[in-house]
């Protein structure tokens, strides 16, 4: 804006190229009128030498720049480097037709000598670091490095959707074909979710929802089970029983989930009113397993022994049974710790295990919240789709911090547990409140996106705002009123 002779009807945005060993960089500006647009600017940029078509200035900073205009587009590139007349259209259209702000690049078309070069540079820089104290794995990333051969394209970008108010910022990457990563990607949206959750109190969205869905082929199975052998401690290394035990029982955990041909678990947290039973949310975790016996089995050999625990931990085998699922709880002694002002003294943990799934929960009613989700009123969720999904509901998140900040105020002062339920009892309904994470399986590769609704990005330029003493900020350890809008600024 302010600018003559800019097109701003077009994106704008520059190409990197190689040619044998050499890069070039050329950005590619709309223009209307060339010599309108360096006029304007002439303050910023300094004088501009005019010749035919073409147009050289050298900015303040010294560095000198060659602009030719060719079919609306104006050119600029390092002063001394050929320019070619290249519409950049369809270059940017992927980008500009799905983000406000994008980059995508070609790793595979890096020449060889180029990408030693980077390697040998990015080396270098870790061992500067390392001598610094700053721990870098040259290793690790010298592969990355070396993946970029089977990397086709990769692209990031941030877009600002006004009508959906919403912003969201994405992550795609392809992989060459035939490469590994391509033929790891094979499948990957077959996938399907079957581990239910129990309604909401309310009947409400779950404050946090999330999945995992991922099909995972036999011989990827038996890499990820060697991977896990080989970082699993041994026992001739570390002689703690604990850590051999839990070694073990991940272990045979792992395989039980992989043994059903990929990866299905969810997890949802209930903060509602209906559900503060305890300090603890509701929090109800699932996986499915091959062999819910064999894992119950493998899960009370392996705990069953005093030696086994930490001290403070105690686990009651067989405590109950709803439906199909056998109980198992954990308690877990806080006295004297920093949780137990906030948690109590005891925080106890239901495990529960039938023919085909393994699930944890904590808080509220478990027994009542397992036999809701095993019975007619369990529900998988009907959006989840492969890969993975975080869902958070922002206002609902706020609400419960807020009257749980309130509570430990009134524990103190007054030893009212029950103080603050009404905090959250309009929440939820908010709209603009979610915040999500999505990765979903692409054609030879993968798509990872993260968007938020304008009430959530207002809400953190807000607090942002009041930390800087631009407005007024919530005091500490007082919850939002009942149906309080988060405040934002004007926009």
């Amino acid at each position: 804006r302010g600018l003559g002779g800019l097109d701003v009807k077009r994106p704008l945005g520059a190409v990197v190229t190689t040619d044998g060993n050499d890069l070039a960089v050329h950005g590619f500006v709309p223009v209307k009128s060339l010599d309108k647009l360096l006029d304007s600017l002439q303050s910023v940029t300094g004088p501009v030498e005019r010749s035919g078509n073409s147009r050289s200035l050298t900015l303040p900073s010294g560095i000198a720049l060659d602009i030719v205009e060719e079919n609306g587009w104006a050119i600029v590139s390092p002063q001394g480097m050929d320019v070619e007349a290249v519409d950049p259209t369809p270059l940017f259209a992927p980008l500009s037709e799905n983000y406000t702000i994008g980059i995508q690049a070609f790793p595979h078309l890096l020449p060889e000598p180029l990408r030693l070069q980077l390697r040998m540079l990015v080396e270098q820089g870790a061992a500067a670091a390392g001598e610094q104290g700053q721990q870098l794995d040259a290793r690790t990333i010298g592969k990355a490095i070396d993946s970029l051969a089977d990397t086709e394209s990769l692209a990031i970008g941030v877009a600002i959707d006004n009508e959906k108010d919403r912003v969201f910022i994405e992550n795609r990457t392809v992989a060459v074909p035939g490469s590994p990563a391509a033929l790891a990607m094979q499948g990957a949206d077959q996938g399907q979710l079957t581990v239910a959750m129990p309604p909401m109190a309310d009947g409400k969205r779950p404050a946090v929802s999330a999945h995992l869905v991922q099909r995972v082929p036999e011989a990827a199975r038996r890499e990820v089970l060697s991977m896990l052998e080989q970082a699993l401690p041994r026992t001739q290394q570390n002689p703690d029983r604990l850590t051999e035990t839990l070694s073990l029982l991940l272990r045979d955990v792992i395989s039980s989930v992989l043994a059903t041909g990929g990866i299905d678990a969810a997890v949802c947290i209930d903060t509602t009113a209906g559900a503060k039973k305890t300090a603890l949310p509701d929090v109800t975790a699932g996986i499915r397993v091959k062999d819910g016996a064999a894992v119950e089995k493998n899960v009370k050999t392996s705990l069953s022994s005093e030696v086994s625990l930490p001290t403070g931990v105690r686990v009651t085998f067989d405590a109950a049974k709803v439906g199909t699922a056998n109980l198992h709880t954990i308690s877990i002694d806080l006295s004297g710790t920093d949780a137990a002002t906030r948690l109590g003294k005891n925080l106890e943990l239901t495990l529960a295990i039938t023919p085909e799934y393994a699930f944890l929960l904590a808080g509220g009613d478990p027994r009542q919240r397992l036999a809701a989700l095993l019975g007619p009123q369990g529900q998988t969720d009907p959006d989840a789709k492969p890969i993975a999904a975080v869902e958070v509901a922002v206002d609902r998140v706020l609400a419960y911090a807020a009257e749980q900040e309130m509570r430990g105020v009134l524990d103190v002062a007054t030893g009212d547990a029950d103080a603050g339920d009404a905090t959250e009892a309009g929440a939820g309904d908010q709209k603009g409140s979610l915040l999500k994470i999505l990765v979903r399986p692409i054609e030879r590769g993968v798509a990872t996106r993260i968007s938020a609704d304008g009430g959530v990005v207002r809400a953190v330029a807000a607090g942002a705002g009041a930390a800087a003493g631009a407005g007024p900020a919530v005091p500490p350890g007082l919850p939002l009123p009942n149906g309080f809008q988060i405040p934002a600024p004007a926009r």
